[in-house]
């Protein structure tokens, strides 16, 4: 008896120092030009502009990972990416960790469906600051700071990109050819979005509508795999 019990007990040991299958994952990481995103923290644009970001959130569903041009697992739950919650950059899959990998994409922000469906709980929650109302839906995207350039109250500028009805849809589809690796890492460079979003001649949109649209869209393109994606 005790030595069924002993055998048991190293079973069970043995198990439990067996490394765990998390399954496949995408690590997103803010950056501002090539360095990590410090929020709050003073800098200075390529053109000597000082700039201060205070908050970075963006919304991130229906991941999906692809093998050999066929989809291989799906995830069409909604994340928000806060860069202010390191918790919240990495996003975790059911796909086993093993499982080949050749490309992903996903949705950066929320589709029409879940927009008109009511509020949610979780990510979803209104109260987390990142929805507007029903007519107007979630904010997928949502960039606010300072800036010298900025004729604002302090200087500030706010972009709160969303909106899900036409013509002003504008959750953007974004995807890579990956490496077949365990963490995806997934780098979201902020100094692109102001080299090209005219800081200064744009510093508030806070609705849906033709800026809004042109300005996700750029927001979309500042996200880059980097030359080998980290385990």
């Amino acid at each position: 008896m005790l030595r069924s019990a002993a055998i048991l007990f190293c079973l069970l040991v043995g198990l439990r120092a067996l490394p765990q299958d998390s399954g496949r994952a995408l690590r997103f990481v803010p950056l501002v030009n090539a360095a990590p995103l410090e929020l709050d923290q003073p800098l200075l644009q390529d053109d000597g502009t000082p700039v201060t970001i205070t908050q970075l959130r963006f919304y991130v569903s229906h991941v999906r990972f692809f093998s050999q041009d066929r989809t291989a697992f799906m995830d069409s739950s909604c994340h928000m990416v806060n860069a202010g919650d390191p918790t919240s950059l990495m996003i975790r899959s059911d796909l086993p960790r093993r499982a080949h990998v050749d490309s992903i994409s996903f949705l950066m922000g929320i589709d029409s469906l879940t927009n008109v469906s009511g509020a949610f709980g979780g990510d979803l929650d209104p109260t987390t600051g990142m929805y507007w109302a029903w007519n107007s839906g979630y904010i997928n995207w949502k960039l606010e700071g300072t800036c010298a350039k900025c004729n604002t109250t302090k200087n500030e500028f706010q972009f709160h990109l969303g909106g899900y009805l036409p013509p002003y849809f504008n959750a953007q589809e974004v995807g890579f050819k990956v490496k077949d690796e365990g963490v995806i890492t997934i780098e979201v460079d902020i100094s692109k979005f102001f080299a090209q979003a005219k800081l200064g001649e744009h510093c508030t949109v806070m609705s849906p509508g033709k800026d809004a649209v042109e300005l996700t869209k750029l927001a979309a393109s500042v996200f880059s795999i980097p030359h080998r994606s980290e385990e």
